[in-house]
């Protein structure tokens, strides 16, 4: 489907400096609309073979070659809380690319939610899941985005991860923002502070 909305897509930043820039890898849909995947190792982690998934919003203006403001944070908070991951994955619950939740609201009320979603998204998701030692749930409050439908897809999310996470015994954490976010609406990766602990979610 041709939108023609033309979504605002930030500045970008360079990658944390412990990521490996040469073995970062992405998947987008052939007309860059959607970030599917995000995928990067640390440098200094050849012994360890631990993968950290991290399940955010929607995608912005990160890719093989650049951060943004919110993957460098993550990358960074995974580096210094888990000593043993060499193994990094983002993942978003949309795969529609915008850095202003208002583009992506607009696009969610013109086209529906599967829109927003991304075709492939929901594939990348369990297969992604399988494959990792810990999750963090990060994608926040609705921001503006419409609350019936963003509800409905954090709840397709859950039992999506919930059916994997379960039956492999994989931990699932999520950020204290200082008492802010909870199991519903994990704190926003954006907000991160280097110093906020995990609370890990009862499976």
């Amino acid at each position: 489907m041709n939108t023609n909305m033309n979504p605002r897509i930030g500045r970008q930043v360079k990658h944390f400096e412990a990521i490996d820039i040469k073995n970062i890898s992405a998947v987008f849909s052939e007309d860059n609309v959607y970030r599917y995947t995000l995928e990067m190792k640390y440098n200094d982690r050849e012994n360890y073979r631990n993968t950290m998934t991290v399940i955010l919003k929607n995608p912005s203006s990160a890719n093989e070659k650049k951060a943004d403001n919110t993957i460098r944070r993550v990358e960074k908070y995974v580096y210094e809380k888990f000593h043993d991951v060499s193994h990094l994955n983002i993942l978003n619950i949309f795969a529609y690319r915008a850095t202003d939740a208002k583009d992506l609201n607009n696009a969610l009320m013109l086209y529906g939610l599967d829109y927003v979603v991304g075709l492939e998204n929901d594939k990348y998701i369990k297969s992604f899941v399988k494959e990792s030692d810990y999750i963090i749930k990060a994608w926040g409050g609705n921001s503006g985005i419409n609350k019936k439908l963003y509800n409905q897809r954090i709840n397709q999310v859950n039992n999506m991860l919930a059916k994997i996470t379960k039956k492999q015994n994989i931990p699932v954490y999520r950020v204290d923002g200082n008492g802010k976010g909870n199991d519903f609406y994990p704190f926003h990766a954006c907000f991160w502070g280097y110093n906020m602990r995990l609370i890990e979610y009862r499976q």
